[in-house]
């Protein structure tokens, strides 16, 4: 599933230094009570990241939410995107388990906030036919810009659907009153393929609260 052995589900990091809340989202977005920070005669290295590039979309009946990973990448599940009403779902073991799970387990206390839309269900289940209304139009409908378009939250994310950013070997958000003295950091490698063009020109990775200057 992932022959290079590199992280290539999301970022990846020496060290992190970042204020209330997850580092999940843009670089410097979250900088707040960060502070009184003494670094000194630190090494990093050998931080390698082979990220794959997510969308995420949104359905007019919710937003999927996945098991262990938010994202439902139907850009490799799917046979073909070419002609969508030709469109069929060929699946992999992750994305059959998740089908699987929606279909057969009502009950919340298991599925806490895992959510499938009904026309994601029609379309594995059913088939894109002409009979079920071709459902897989209505999860990815044919644009000529993705990045502009309402059904799409956000390009270049992660599997999780976060601020997708690579290699960093450290990355340090809103620090005050700190000290960091003698840091060498070297052989930090991102490898990860060029984006894809599926969702047009784009400024850059807009997810949440991403700063465009600061993100590049």
């Amino acid at each position: 599933l992932n022959p290079s052995g590199w992280m290539d589900g999301g970022s990846s990091y020496g060290l992190v230094i970042n204020g209330v809340g997850a580092a999940v989202v843009g670089i410097g977005a979250r900088v707040d009570r960060t502070d009184n920070i003494n670094i000194n005669n630190v090494e990093i290295f050998g931080i390698y990241n082979k990220a794959i590039e997510k969308i995420k979309f949104g359905l007019p009946s919710g937003t999927t939410r996945g098991i262990l990973f938010d994202a439902i990448d139907w850009l490799s599940t799917v046979d073909q995107l070419d002609d969508r009403t030709q469109t069929q779902y060929i699946g992999d073991a992750y994305t059959d388990v998740q089908f699987a799970a929606a279909k057969l387990i009502d009950s919340w206390y298991y599925r806490n906030s895992y959510f499938v839309a009904p026309e994601e269900i029609d379309f594995v289940f059913k088939g894109n036919t002409e009979d079920t209304g071709y459902p897989f139009t209505e999860i990815l409908p044919p644009r000529d810009d993705y990045f502009n378009d309402p059904i799409t939250w956000g390009c270049g994310t992660d599997i999780q659907l976060h601020s997708n950013k690579g290699a960093i070997g450290m990355m340090v958000n809103g620090a005050q009153d700190s000290v960091f003295n003698n840091i060498y950091i070297h052989d930090i490698y991102n490898w990860a393929d060029l984006g894809m063009e599926i969702c047009g020109p784009y400024a850059g990775p807009h997810l949440t609260i991403e700063d465009l200057d600061i993100q590049y």
